[in-house]
C-alpha cells in the first residue's frame, strides 16, 4: 500500500513539473523569437527594443531611486484607491440590498455612471482635485468603485436566496443574519472582485499619472516614451506587471488564510 502511494506521488510530481515546464515553453519561445527577429536590425530594436537590452535595462533600474520612487508612488495610489473604492462600494452596495427604495432611485444613476469612460472624467477630477496624491487617489477609488458595489450587492442577494430560509426556521433575528450571513457573504464577493479591482485601480493611477504627475510608473513611461527610450518603456510595464501579481498574490492568500470555505 505505502509502494502504490510513494509511487502515485512520485508520479503527480512528475506530471506537475511537466505542466509547469509547458506553461513557461510558449513564453520562452516568444522571447526566442523576439530577440531572433530584432537581432541585426536596427530599426526594428528601435521600435521593439530586444529582450535582452530590456533585461540589462532592467538590472540597471532596480539599482537606482528611481524607478522604486515611482514604483512606490504608484503603489500608494493602488492601495488607497482599491481600500476607499472597495469600502465605499461595498457599504453602497449592501444598502441597496437592504432598501429597495435606495435600489430603485440609484440604479439609473449607476448605470450612466458605469457608461462614462474613466478617460472621459481624468481632466476633471485633476481640475478639481489638483495634480497631486489626492486626485489619483479619487480616480483610482472611482474605478474600483462600481465593482466593489456589483460585488457587494450580487453577494447579499445569493446569500439572502440561500440562507434565508434556514435562518428564518431557527429564528434568527435581522441583526445575527446580517452579520453572519450577508455581510460575510458579501465580504467574500468584493475580496474574489479584488482580483479585477487590482488591474482597475492600477489602470485609474496609470491614466492619472500619465496625465499629469512628476512621479509614478505612469510618468516614468510617458517620460521614456517621450525620449524612445523604448527598454524603459518596458521595464515600466514590467514594473506594473509584477505589482499587479504581486496584489493578487497576496489577496489570494488572505482568501485561503482568512476564507478557506470560500476556495473548496
Amino acid at each position: 500500500m505505502k509502494l502504490c502511494q510513494k509511487l502515485c506521488s512520485r508520479r503527480c510530481g512528475r506530471v506537475k513539473m511537466k505542466n509547469k515546464i509547458m506553461t513557461f515553453i510558449p513564453g520562452a519561445l516568444f522571447l526566442l523569437f523576439w530577440q531572433l527577429a530584432v537581432h541585426n536590425n536596427e530599426g526594428a530594436k528601435f521600435l521593439f527594443s530586444s529582450p535582452v537590452d530590456i533585461m540589462r535595462v532592467f538590472g540597471m533600474e532596480i539599482l537606482t531611486k528611481n524607478l522604486w520612487i515611482n514604483a512606490w508612488a504608484t503603489f500608494e495610489v493602488v492601495i488607497l484607491g482599491l481600500a476607499i473604492g472597495s469600502i465605499l462600494g461595498t457599504v453602497f452596495g449592501l444598502l441597496m440590498w437592504a432598501s429597495p427604495a435606495v435600489k430603485r432611485i440609484s440604479q439609473p444613476y449607476i448605470a450612466i455612471i458605469s457608461a462614462i469612460p474613466i478617460f472621459a472624467i481624468a481632466p476633471m477630477l485633476i481640475i478639481w482635485f489638483g495634480t497631486g496624491l489626492l486626485s489619483k487617489v479619487v480616480m483610482a477609488a472611482f474605478a474600483v468603485f462600481l465593482i466593489a458595489l456589483t460585488q457587494a450587492f450580487e453577494g447579499a442577494k445569493t446569500a439572502a436566496k440561500d440562507y434565508m430560509f434556514f435562518a428564518n426556521t431557527i429564528k434568527a433575528s435581522n441583526v445575527g443574519i446580517v452579520r453572519k450571513i450577508i455581510v460575510p457573504a458579501s465580504v467574500q464577493w468584493v475580496l474574489v472582485g479584488f482580483k479585477m479591482n487590482v488591474g482597475f485601480a492600477i489602470l485609474g493611477a496609470f491614466i492619472a499619472e500619465f496625465i499629469s504627475s512628476k512621479a509614478g510608473l505612469g510618468y516614468y513611461i510617458l517620460r521614456s516614451s517621450s525620449t524612445f527610450d523604448v527598454p524603459r518603456v518596458m521595464v515600466g510595464i514590467i514594473m506594473i506587471t509584477l505589482l499587479a501579481v504581486a496584489m493578487n498574490y497576496v489577496i489570494g492568500f488572505i482568501e485561503r488564510r482568512f476564507m478557506p470555505w470560500a476556495r473548496k
